[in-house]
């Protein structure tokens, strides 16, 4: 960042193109050079240039004077002259914020980026780069930071206090299994006693446990909250009636079933559950609000709490709802102790924010970079006469830390994350650049640590409740049987899942591990495999020529299914090919017998079979659709592959096209023309498909997959397409967007991306639970915002000084405006009515003036609560002279140009067609503040009469002509409104009532042009003010406040929408700061934890559950499922001793000349690895110095020559190294990285000498001096750091799944987005920046929205339909004529400036604008809360994978051991030597005793001990631990490194067990051919990694087995031959004395 993007943020737009010299006062003259005001940077991707017309100059781009780019800095007339800036034309930062996040220096940039990380606020700094340095480059580098680090690091600190966590509690043991099983969810024990034995008391137990009284009750449940769903504001009076009846009904059934409980489970039953005594609680409360007369009690919105009993009703009905809302209670009961932790974090950081920063947050509103003189005061400056304390807060922002509640709330705020940098902005305006070390550690310990420390125990614990509860069920459900059957529970088998008779939609529609694939398998564990050798402790699975298990039938069953199926047969596969239909060489379907056979099937049954109803399988045409689909080159499908490519290619060309391209351009017809070629091309296809598979009678058919309904529906749009051109709108238009849904087909096509699509599928339903449960927590708060804040987030929209409201007059009931009125309403008129005088605020009373003659009639409503209106023409209305009609052609469209912008070559028939369109629009805009009626009270008579009444709102717009029965029924509802006339009418014979109520009256029955607004609404129109809404968000009617809620549960806007509610005072009344503070302050808090805290962190143990559980069921299906932990460590301990690359850089060391062996001992050294690592160290602390602007003038140079110090340093480590290990120095991935990094280094330093004026030269400079930083990567070698980068590592192929789905769907809702709102009107968040003009801003926009970057406000933008345009005095071409597709109209639209300042208006279903929220809404949903948590799911894998495993940290050892004994590296030893070697690593490994120097101490039998001596006898060692050696001895008696480590390897990993030894020996014979080939190659390929040469080698335990053969030979023959020795002389002596005899 400091590299490349230093001084951008000084650059702006200027007036002039340089500076100026301006006199000023005294004579002096000083550089004036004023900034255009422009809200953008220039420089990079903006030049100053109209944002929304590049034929309009705004500016002139200019930066600092020492800036990097020479061209943007200013240039002086004449030179500087040493002559200063004028004041406050010195160099600075465009925007106050940049002032503490930017790149000019390390400390700002570490903050940038930290603040980057977080995802809060990144979007800001990229645009701004954009704009002030360039597009692409700028992108690239925020995209990868956020993806890198808030998707990758911040993950994977998930993951490292996961295992902390983890940890904590394998040392404190786990308790949990001690909880008690919950009890029966029935509200009634049927099996009982009554509390009351008697006949009413068991009648009304008969009732209560009835289901359909059950029933009933939920029945009317639901018709209550539905009923309070359809509240509204402005409210509907004509429903009231009978909604107060609906209530009354549901008050009485709700007492009567109170009175039914009661009198089955007795008061003190009644009391103790916890159910009835709630609902009871709420029945009470129902009673005393219909008593005392109040819709508006307190506690209105306690009876939506009665909701909780339809999830216990769906709960009981709904197994697997059931575990997932008892999950739910067990873990949030389980996480007490987080929650005490949480709270006291937060109230300590309360206090010490408030000891900080208490009254420090004052800041003037017109200087963004200063405090106020109020610092250190509880109330703004200039606000002693104002005795209203919520007025004397403007300088004091909304989060700060003067109370100990807002205290609370903005900590809170900052653990969330949402808006924390502008919190610790004003912690640094306030107390200086020190203070964001606060802020900082609060996101890493709060959010990072201990947030991520909820997620973790949340997921942990979720998941071991949900276990727990599946078997608890379980054993219910063994139990119900037993009961069933009369048997005990002791004769029945525990039921697996499968069994339990309960089908949760989780296991039907994700795939579930068999539970009885154990138990089938069981009694054939220990039996030899069909074709093969028993392995001890290897299972016997499907596929491996073994029997397979029926899936959830009877397991003796599963055994004898297949008696006859091959060796080695995948009895899936043959199930497969049997069911889909394919025909074989003759045409006819081949099914695969059970016995491995394959028969032809006998002839179906029409229509089975035949595709069409008329061909069957063996017809030709048939056959050659099959082949055609089958076709195979060099094992690629032809067809397949052309298909994909065409949708890869027709995905590219879509995202190409966009609605404003020009239909004309060579590009755009090339586009278009391809669209239609690929439509072709894909109905085709399809066509084809249908011919060779059937539609959908018979197995394997077109409609049997879901991926080719999909390819349906998309052939099917591009079929309408064809038929009705590309023009048209409404239906037809909606129904082409679908084309985009095409790149979805990618998924079907692609094996990785569709395991990730499998593991979102299988979440579906676990999700779908987890969202009725948010469903309904969602409404339960949603009817409480709508219950409170209905039509109380308004507030009245003026300039300064506002209007005076009812707060500034004595008496707020009589509060209104005398205005004088025109007498007649000419259809151009701006205004009818202005304020009469002037208001004194001393004596808070109107000061009376004489009205002009223009509007000369004097006229004041009777009453503040006596409504005014606002009168205003309509769409779709019939033409009048007050409301001329609507355009109908784009001819009659008003341009939409800059007024500097001179339109060339305009015809005049448009020109004249234009005004139809702009006197339209005019009067669209036009809001008339009148009377509703014109009735008028006399101040001093008391008369009422209708002076007003040819002015009034409804004369003028509706005329004379009114409908009696419509009158007469608009009276009844005004006398009966909620907030007209209910203090006016207290008397109602008064005529102050009876003006009222005509005013309202006149306001109902030309309701749609007269809006009526009473109290401060009414005074704000009155004095030219507008009543509007104050945020986009609102509780106007249920579905904006699910909206609201739900886009708030992001944590997006949940401050705004908080302090909206905290503001807010009643309907019509404008709000006033912190008025109910605690009341909606704790409320949103509360909804934040359950929501984003909670809920939402549900769904990601879901996710991560579910993830887990498909990783485990895929094993299953693998061959590591098969092998005893000891036997997998040992195959991964093989396969990791030869994957290593650089055991050894050198060997032979001895063949070396001594020059090169010493320089290879001092480059591998320990010493000269930590010099250079301190040399990497340093030269990064280099790097950082670098400071914009220059501190002095020596700066850059003393930089520029430590640089050139540090790469002298760098090559003459390269130059070393190579020279002691010539081209092995290649073999090593660190050594490949630092030349890589020293290359760029030197060129980055010849290309700044040799181009020191070019700017493309200085360019790639700066980004070759960018690769000098990759030197730190060198200090991952540290273990720990090495860890968390392995996490990263070993999850980046699971990534690029999760990540291609990503892109696939990025992909889709960007094409999606072009085609809905590329046209589409810019506002506040929609601009230059965030919108959906082409692919690449769509792209860009979503991507953000995936970080939560104001999504929302997007949405609301988009949201705004063409009646909120006028309202807010503009206009949006109605969709319908915004049509593009044809040269014509492109170049009518193109003449008024709408192609390049478009303004249409969204499309709409059936009138609604609904595409917004439906598109946003599933956006979030689909890619935030599921793809995204994939995320974490995969790097929490990731990070469990990349643990250090005990294989390699034993091979560590062996290296270092075996330098010790080898210092040549020869790679071979003495046996002697050898087993020397095996002893001490066995004995460091197990921390034995060195000195004892014998094998024995791997083994727990001392009796095979042997000591290794020099000389020592292999006919010594016992043939019990020989057989334990797998090594090979050359014929001189040495051993090899790889052999001798591979029997370190053995003793470590088989756990000093002899038995283990030999079944790990049993393993490699039985170990698959295939398997054992890959290891063989694997283990040759590291031989000649280590140059070992190949000799003649025997097996040392051949070897000690043949000594001990030859000796003991040998011992025998030495025996056998002193035997004969003994024999001859025993013989010949005796031979002799016979001899002697005989002579003698």
């Amino acid at each position: 960042g400091i590299t490349i993007l230093d001084g951008v943020f000084y650059r702006g737009c200027h007036v002039e193109p340089a500076p100026k010299l301006r006199t000023i006062e005294g004579g002096s003259k000083c550089w004036d050079w004023k900034l255009t005001g422009d809200t953008r940077l220039c420089g990079g991707h903006y030049d100053c240039k109209s944002p929304s017309d590049a034929k309009v100059t705004v500016g002139h781009c200019g930066g600092h004077e020492k800036d990097p780019n020479e061209d943007l800095r200013p240039k002086f007339p004449g030179g500087k002259q040493g002559i200063p800036w004028c004041e406050g034309q010195e160099p600075a930062k465009i925007f106050a914020e940049t002032d503490f996040v930017h790149f000019d220096h390390i400390g700002g940039a570490l903050l940038s980026i930290f603040q980057c990380m977080t995802m809060e606020g990144w979007t800001v700094l990229m645009y701004q780069v954009q704009d002030g340095f360039g597009f692409w480059l700028s992108t690239i580098y925020f995209f990868l930071l956020v993806v890198i680090s808030s998707f990758g690091l911040l993950n994977v600190a998930l993951a490292v206090v996961d295992e902390a966590r983890a940890d904590f509690d394998t040392e404190d043991g786990d308790d949990d299994d001690d909880e008690p099983v919950f009890a029966d969810d029935a509200l009634i024990d049927d099996h009982g006693k009554p509390w009351l034995d008697v006949m009413p008391v068991r009648i009304l137990r008969k009732i209560a446990l009835n289901e359909i009284f059950v029933n009933i009750i939920m029945f009317f449940i639901a018709g209550n909250v539905i009923v309070m769903m359809l509240e509204q504001f402005p409210p509907q009076v004509s429903w009231q009636s009978a909604l107060s009846v609906m209530e009354i009904i549901f008050l009485v059934v709700f007492c009567l079933e109170m009175v039914i409980m009661i009198g089955a489970k007795g008061p003190k039953g009644y009391v103790l559950d916890p159910v009835t005594c709630f609902d009871g609680f709420i029945v009470i409360i129902s009673v005393i609000e219909a008593a005392v007369g109040g819709g508006g009690s307190a506690f209105t919105a306690f009876r939506t709490l009665r909701l909780f009993r339809v999830l216990n009703k769906l709960a009981n009905r709904w197994p697997a709802f059931r575990r997932l809302m008892k999950a739910m209670v067990r873990t949030a009961v389980s996480l007490n102790y987080w929650l005490v932790l949480f709270g006291l974090l937060v109230f300590i950081l309360a206090l010490m924010f408030i000891s900080f920063f208490n009254r420090k947050f004052h800041f003037p509103e017109d200087d963004q970079r200063t405090t106020s003189k109020s610092q250190g005061e509880p109330w703004c400056d200039g606000t002693e006469d104002e005795t209203n304390v919520a007025y004397r807060q403007d300088c004091i922002p909304r989060a700060h830390f003067d109370t100990f509640l807002w205290s609370v709330v903005t900590v809170f705020q900052v653990m969330t994350g949402e808006n924390w940098n502008w919190i610790m902005y004003a912690g640094m305006r306030a107390n200086g650049w020190g203070f964001c070390i606060v802020f900082i550690l609060v996101i890493v310990f709060g959010q990072t640590i201990i947030l991520s420390l909820f997620l973790s125990m949340l997921m942990d614990t979720f998941a071991k409740v949900q276990e727990r509860l599946r078997k608890e069920d379980e054993i219910k459900q063994a139990q119900r049987k037993a009961r069933q059957t009369g048997s005990g529970i002791g004769s029945l088998a525990l039921p697996s899942s499968g069994d339990s008779g309960e089908t949760s939609p989780s296991m039907a529609l994700s795939p579930q591990p068999n539970a009885t694939r154990v138990d089938s398998n069981a009694s054939t564990a220990s039996e030899p495999a069909k074709g093969g050798t028993a392995v001890p402790g290897k299972p016997n699975f499907p596929g491996d020529g073994q029997t397979a298990p029926n899936m959830g039938g009877d397991p003796q069953a599963s055994q004898d299914a297949h008696p006859g199926q091959p060796e080695n047969g995948n009895h899936a596969d043959a199930v497969q090919a049997s069911s889909d239909g394919k025909p074989d060489a003759n045409g006819q379907a081949m099914v695969v017998q059970s016995n491995g056979d394959t028969q032809l099937p006998e002839k179906e049954k029409w229509p089975k079979g035949y595709a069409w109803f008329i061909l069957h399988h063996s017809n030709p045409v048939r056959r050659a659709c099959w082949w055609l689909l089958e076709y195979k080159f060099k094992g690629w499908n032809i067809f397949d592959n052309f298909i994909l490519l065409c949708i890869l290619i027709s995905t590219l060309c879509m995202a190409c096209d966009t609605p404003l391209n020009d239909p004309g351009a060579v590009g755009t017809k090339i586009i278009r023309t391809a669209d239609t070629v690929f439509a072709i091309i894909f109905i085709c296809e399809m066509c084809i498909k249908l011919v060779a598979m059937g539609l959908i009678w018979g197995e394997g058919t077109y409609l049997r997959s879901g991926w080719n309904i999909l390819d349906g529906i998309v052939v099917a749009v591009s079929i309408v397409s064809l038929i009705t051109g590309p023009g048209g709108g409404g239906f037809l238009k909606t129904l082409r967007i679908l084309r985009a849904l095409r790149p979805l087909r990618v998924i079907s096509r692609n094996p990785n991306l569709k395991v990730v699509v499998q593991t979102i599928f299988a979440s579906m339903p676990a999700l779908m639970t987890l969202v009725i449960v948010c469903a309904v927590f969602l409404l339960i708060f949603a009817l409480f915002g709508l219950s409170y804040l209905a039509g109380t987030f308004y507030a009245c929209q003026a300039e300064d000084p506002g209007p005076f409201l009812s707060r500034y007059f004595e008496d707020s009931n009589t509060a209104s405006t005398p205005l004088c009125l025109s007498t007649t309403v000419h259809p151009d008129a701006k205004s009818v009515a202005s304020p009469q005088g002037t208001f004194n605020e001393a004596t808070k009373q109107w000061t009376i003036s004489a009205c002009p003659a223009e509007k000369s009639m004097n006229w004041q409503r009777a009453s503040a609560d006596t409504p005014i209106c606002v009168g205003r023409c309509v769409e779709g209305q019939d033409p009048t002279p007050l409301c001329p009609r609507a355009y109908k052609t784009q001819e009659e469209l008003p341009h939409n140009c800059h007024d500097e912008y001179i339109r060339p070559n305009i015809p005049a028939h448009i020109i004249e067609s234009e005004k139809i369109g702009k006197k339209y629009v005019e009067s669209m805009k036009r809001a008339l503040v009148m009377p509703c009626a014109g009735s008028q009270v006399d101040a001093k008579t008391g008369a009422l009469s209708y002076p007003a009444a040819a002015v009034s709102c409804a004369k003028t717009f509706c005329g004379s002509d009114i409908d009696e029965d419509k009158a007469e029924s608009c009276e009844s509802n005004c006398k009966k409104h909620p907030y007209f006339c209910t203090e006016t009418c207290k008397d109602e014979d008064s005529p102050k009532c009876k003006s009222c109520i005509q005013e309202c009256k006149e306001a109902c029955v030309c309701g749609d042009h007269c809006e009526p607004l009473v109290k401060d609404a009414g005074l704000c129109v009155e004095q030219g003010g507008g009543w509007a809404l104050a945020i986009p968000q609102h509780f106007n009617n249920i579905w904006m406040s699910l909206l609201v809620l739900f886009e708030i549960s992001s944590t997006e806007a949940w401050v705004d929408v908080m302090y909206q509610a905290c503001d807010s005072t009643g309907q019509y009344e404008e709000p006033q700061r912190d008025n109910k503070q605690w009341l909606f302050a704790p409320f949103f808090l509360v909804y934040m934890f359950m929501s984003f805290m909670f809920l939402l962190n549900l769904s990601v143990g879901v996710i991560v559950d579910n993830f887990m559980e498909l990783k485990e069921e895929l094993k299953d299906d693998g061959a590591e499922v098969m092998l005893t932990p000891v036997q997998q460590r040992w195959i991964n301990s093989r396969r990791s001793l030869m994957h290593k690359t650089t055991l050894f850089r050198l060997t032979n060391l001895h063949l070396l000349p001594k020059p090169r062996r010493t320089m290879y001992k001092l480059v591998e050294s320990n010493v000269f690895d930590w010099v250079m690592t301190a040399a990497i160290v340093l030269n990064t602390i280099v790097m950082a110095m670098k400071i914009f602007p220059k501190p002095e003038d020596w700066w850059e140079d003393m930089l520029w020559g430590l640089d050139i110090v540090f790469t002298i340093t760098f090559l003459v480590e390269f130059v070393m190294k190579f020279y002691a290990l010539h081209w092995a120095y290649g073999a090593d991935n660190w050594n490949r990285f630092d030349f890589t990094c020293l290359v760029t280094a030197i060129l980055g330093i010849i290309l700044s000498v040799a181009t020191p004026n070019f700017a493309i030269g200085q360019t790639v400079t700066q980004i070759f001096r960018i690769f000098r930083v990759a030197r730190l990567f060198r200090l991952l070698r540290s273990k720990r750091l090495n860890k968390i980068f392995m996490a990263l590592v070993l999850s980046l192929p699971k990534l690029g799944n999760v990540l291609g789905i990503l892109l696939l769907l990025l992909t889709l809702y960007s094409i999606l987005g072009v085609s809905l709102f590329a046209s589409a009107h810019s506002a506040e968040f929609l601009d230059h920046h965030g919108n959906f003009r082409h692919f690449g801003w769509a792209f860009i926009t979503l991507f953000r929205s995936v970080t939560g970057e104001a999504w929302n406000s997007i949405m609301h933008d988009l949201l705004t339909t063409s009646e909120d345009w006028f309202r807010m005095g503009d206009w949006c071409t109605p969709d319908g004529l915004f049509d593009t597709f044809t040269e014509e109209s492109y170049n009518i639209l193109n003449s008024k400036c709408l192609i390049e300042r478009p303004n249409a208006c969204v499309q709409t279903i059936f009138g609604r604008n609904w595409f917004p929220a439906i598109y946003f809404v599933s956006y979030i949903l689909l890619i935030v809360l599921m793809v995204m948590n994939l995320v974490i799911a995969v790097i929490l894998e990731g990070y469990e994978d990349g643990q250090a495993r005990p294989e390699e940290e034993v091979i560590e050892l062996c290296v270092r051991t075996w330098r010790t004994y080898d210092q040549d590296h020869t790679m071979t030893l003495p046996l002697a030597e050898c087993l020397k070697f095996i002893n001490e690593v066995v004995c460091r490994w197990y921390g034995d005793d060195l000195e004892a120097k014998r094998i024995a101490s791997a083994f727990n039998n001392d009796s095979m001990a042997f000591h290794v001596k020099a000389d020592f006898d292999l006919a010594k060692i016992p043939m019990k631990c020989a057989k334990t050696f797998t090594m090979n001895i050359t014929e001189d008696g040495r051993v090899d490194f790889l052999d001798a480590s591979r029997q370190a390897l053995r003793f470590t990993i088989s756990g000093r067990e002899v038995t283990a030894q030999e079944d790990l020996k049993a393993l490699e014979h039985a170990l698959d051919d295939k398997d054992m080939q890959r290891l063989q190659k694997i283990e040759d390929k590291g031989k000649k990694k280590l140059r070992l040469v190949s000799q003649n080698t025997q097996d040392l335990t051949r070897t000690v087995s043949v000594v001990k053969l030859q000796r003991a030979f040998r011992k025998t023959r030495a025996k056998r031959g002193n035997n004969l020795k003994m024999e001859d002389v025993q013989s010949s002596g005796e031979e002799g004395a016979n001899g002697g005899a005989t002579r003698t």
